[in-house]
């Protein structure tokens, strides 16, 4: 909401340097400063399945959060209807229907359409005897890890973050302050700069394109300090020309 209601205050306007550096308007550019912005991470889990042998996956589990260890998930094997749910402690229970003998790749596809099926969807699963399960926000987490599966492999591959961080160092920004411009100066034509006033700007912030800018007018050192920024890219940079009032 904070966010949302900045803003609608600033009203965003992508308009030309000209608008904010027009003598008439008693501006001036007092200042260049060029920064970068490293990309948000989601994190990134490896199962490669094994079949079951005579029902003994029944019963066994394994363990994997959400971003940011908001959930810990315990997903678990029911063969023919017949198995009993592990205990895990502080983990939410997520059965997993197959049937004695199934193969691995048929015990991987029910493990993708199990997760698939979790409310809210926290994850994304593509592959088919060794499943790649994304999560579905960024930042880290707690490890994926086998409880008692023996599934031939399980294992972290990418570690998630959040790398957002201010746009500029308040001891940066210039006194007497009029407004400033971010532009995108990102090489790659299909990287994004996304800024907000949240930490949270993957999800709450808007995007520049390479060589589009953010125009503010009339906005004072409160409003800049405040700015965050992320890349779709690593270290995609960007510029902040700062305008003083005359």
């Amino acid at each position: 909401m904070r966010f949302l209601f900045i803003l609608a205050a600033l009203m965003l306007s992508f308009s030309a340097y000209a608008d904010i550096s027009d003598a008439s308007k008693r501006a001036s550019q007092a200042s260049f400063v060029r920064g970068s912005a490293d990309a948000d991470i989601l994190e990134v889990s490896s199962v490669e399945c094994r079949a079951d042998v005579g029902g003994n996956l029944g019963g066994k589990y394994f363990v994997i959060y959400s971003a940011l260890d908001a959930v810990k998930y315990a997903p678990w094997y029911d063969v023919d209807d017949g198995s009993s749910a592990p205990t895990v402690a502080g983990a939410t229970l997520i059965e997993i229907d197959i049937a004695t003998a199934d193969t691995g790749a048929t015990v991987c596809g029910n493990t993708k359409t199990a997760l698939e099926a979790i409310s809210g969807t926290p994850f994304t699963v593509t592959g088919t005897t060794t499943l790649t399960i994304t999560n579905s926000a960024y930042g880290a987490s707690t490890d994926i890890a086998d409880g008692d599966t023996s599934h031939t492999d399980i294992s972290k591959t990418t570690d998630g973050a959040i790398n957002t961080a201010l746009a500029i160092t308040s001891t940066d920004i210039v006194s007497n302050i009029r407004g400033f411009s971010l532009c995108n100066d990102a090489v790659n034509t299909s990287t994004y700069l996304i800024f907000g006033w949240a930490s949270e700007v993957t999800t709450l912030g808007s995007r520049l394109g390479k060589g589009e800018c953010f125009v503010c007018e009339n906005c004072k050192k409160g409003v800049l300090e405040t700015m965050y920024v992320a890349a779709q890219a690593a270290s995609n940079t960007y510029a902040i020309t700062q305008y003083r009032q005359q």
